[in-house]
């Protein structure tokens, strides 16, 4: 079978591999365009009613995915329900190093000009939610791991952000923005471009503040610092997206099912780590390589076999951090994202940091590509010769039942040195391999 014979290559060739690692914050990407207008947008001073279908939805950036307890952030992670941070940049020279969400855990006092206005903000009382998390621009000299705000220091910092699917932004929480032009908002309405600035509190150090913008549609917005300050919640229109479920690989590696179930696994060897089919002739399968001394995550390989018939493979590892992709007949070729593979009711859209999966909607209306509904966002950071940490986001619930593989749930059944049910070592593909 081709597609045998492309797996087992595959595997093969990740099995020398043996490096130890550590992942690190991405650079920062190229800034984001956006169109300044001469005067800020006018706002409504209370929130407009959601579209029918969506749920007024408060987010204070508790249970990022992948750093719980805040912490520096990465240039195309998922820091919220269907929020993605797409790039950092700011003027030359200045201090700031990059995006963050700060809170009373990961603070760094020791660090030249901490900032503890931000230790006064009120959630830390608050039982239910003892960690007032503060998305912020993180200056530099704090310790590994420790996050402190930054003050531009007479430049900018500029964190860009962007909607998953077209969302209404309804209102933004602000915390220590002093004056009236410390944070500027900008946003992409319906592709119109709009700026407001946050409102100051006239000077009054640890204190807060909230602007309601109201804007329909939204895709891409930016918060663009000249002082330190952060965005302590963003309220807006979410829809059945937001709660949908979500499973991820990290460091060595541990995993969390789509269920929300974490377990360890401690083998080497080639693994199925999600499988879509039973829908519409698609079938999707994304296989993993864990190597090395503490089982990292080295390799990814994507197989597409929709239609019944093996059209494509896409793989990236840890060796060069480069995807490839081959055809029935052809060699590998290196992908020069972004690039779209469509064909026979699916599409597969690569970017930078994500693989977004599209299958034929002909019932629904939907932001996706023409006549297709996206079903799941593949999330990945990779570090040349170091190792891979991956996410998986389905975007309806009801698709889980069609999931296969090490992300579907955590079920104790019988298994086969460590792999729990839904977690295969195909055999009969990986002629050689040591299972």
């Amino acid at each position: 079978m081709v597609i045998g014979a492309v797996v087992a290559l595959w595997a093969a060739t990740l099995a020398a591999a043996d490096e130890n690692c550590l992942l690190q914050t991405f650079p920062p990407t190229q800034e984001l365009q956006v169109e300044e207008s001469t005067m800020a947008d006018l706002v409504l001073d209370q929130p407009i009613a959601c579209p029918e279908g969506f749920a007024d939805f408060s987010y204070n950036w508790t249970g990022v995915a992948g750093f719980p307890n805040g912490g520096p952030l990465s240039n195309g992670q998922e820091i919220g329900p269907n929020i993605e941070l797409v790039g950092f940049n700011e003027t030359m020279g200045g201090p700031c190093i990059g995006a963050a969400i700060w809170n009373i855990t990961n603070n760094d006092p020791a660090s030249p000009g901490a900032d503890t206005d931000l230790q006064t903000c009120p959630n830390n009382n608050v039982a239910s939610a003892p960690f007032c998390n503060i998305l912020v621009v993180q200056q530099d000299g704090s310790a590994a791991g420790k996050v402190n705000d930054c003050n531009p220091g007479g430049g900018f910092a500029q964190i860009n952000l962007q909607f998953t699917v077209p969302i209404t932004l309804i209102a933004l929480n602000f915390w220590d923005i002093e004056q009236n032009d410390d944070l500027q908002i900008f946003w992409n309405s319906d592709g119109t471009p709009g700026n407001a600035f946050a409102p100051g509190t006239g000077g009054v150090d640890g204190t807060g503040s909230e602007l309601f913008l109201n804007k329909e549609k939204v895709t891409t917005w930016s918060l663009r610092f000249t002082a330190s300050g952060g965005v302590n919640g963003v309220r807006y229109c979410g829809t059945t997206t937001t709660t949908t479920p979500g499973g991820d690989v990290t460091g060595d590696p541990h995993i969390r099912t789509l269920d929300g179930n974490h377990y360890l696994l401690l083998n080497q060897g080639t693994f199925s780590l999600w499988r879509f089919s039973g829908q519409a002739n698609v079938d999707w399968q994304i296989y993993t390589r864990y190597s090395g001394h503490q089982s990292f995550t080295k390799g990814l390989l994507l197989v597409d076999q929709s239609a019944k018939r093996f059209r494509r493979a896409l793989e990236i590892t840890a060796k060069d951090c480069k995807w490839r992709t081959r055809t029935e007949g052809n060699e590998w070729e290196v992908v020069q994202h972004p690039e779209l593979f469509s064909g026979e009711g699916t599409a597969l859209n690569l970017t930078r940091h994500h693989l977004r999966f599209f299958m034929n909607n002909k019932h629904d209306e939907n932001d996706g590509h023409d006549g297709q509904r996206e079903v799941a966002v593949l999330s990945f950071r990779c570090r040349p010769t170091h190792y891979m940490n991956l996410a998986i986001k389905m975007r309806r619930a009801e698709d889980v039942k069609f999931v296969e593989g090490e992300l579907r749930s955590l079920v104790f059944l019988p298994f086969r040195r460590g792999c729990l049910d839904g977690c295969h070592f195909l055999p009969d593909l990986f002629v050689g391999l040591e299972h």
